[in-house]
């Protein structure tokens, strides 16, 4: 899928978030190959790892939910879950760090900085296959950019197919729906996956 790039339209919408410039992928980690311990996780002394592994992830990715950030570097260490230990280690460092935002429709998303989540946010299309996030996985703000650009009489259709996601669900459905200020649809818990084929 060939990515583009749409901005929501604002009174500054020339001023985007710096990260926003080359669509949406996932960070790749090869640069930290040699730092990564595993082992080492915990320790106050790897802090400064991690901290470097989520400045990068978010430089790419922010905003970023914090599911998919403490996924992100858990997978860079090779772990194939996230723990509560994993997850208290990521969002402490997000605390002290970065800036963590509630969504006004569920989920929280991680800036870099606090000024940043102040500028308009792009709707980000995945740069390949890979790169394709799910509904949840998309802050409010970043939904109704997308919008903009949608004139479908069914937005959540349309949204799901300029995301590549190829599964809409009822939630995912229902986020959408909320964040244009819609009232949600009732629908059935099926997914609407026989609409991208």
């Amino acid at each position: 899928m060939v990515h583009h790039l749409f901005h929501a339209s604002g009174p500054d919408s020339a001023t985007t978030n710096e990260t926003n410039n080359t669509g949406y992928q996932i960070s790749d980690y090869s640069t930290f190959v040699d730092r990564i311990r595993p082992d080492d996780f915990q320790e106050d002394s790897y802090t400064p790892v991690l901290l470097g592994l989520m400045h990068h992830t978010l430089e790419g990715e922010a905003p970023i939910s914090d599911d998919l950030l403490v996924q992100r570097v858990a997978r860079a260490h090779g772990f194939k879950r996230s723990g509560r230990l994993i997850r208290n280690r990521v969002l402490d460092l997000v605390d002290d760090h970065f800036h963590l935002r509630e969504d006004p429709v569920g989920g929280a998303f991680v800036w870099l900085r606090e000024e940043q989540a102040e500028a308009p946010v792009a709707a980000r299309l995945p740069s390949d296959e890979e790169s394709i996030r799910t509904f949840d996985a998309l802050p409010a703000e970043e939904i109704r950019a997308g919008a903009a650009f949608v004139t479908a009489e069914d937005p959540a259709i349309e949204l799901a197919r300029l995301f590549g996601i190829r599964r809409l669900s009822s939630s995912g459905r229902e986020r959408i729906e909320t964040a244009l200020g819609m009232t949600p649809t009732q629908s059935s818990d099926r997914s609407e996956s026989d609409l991208f084929s």
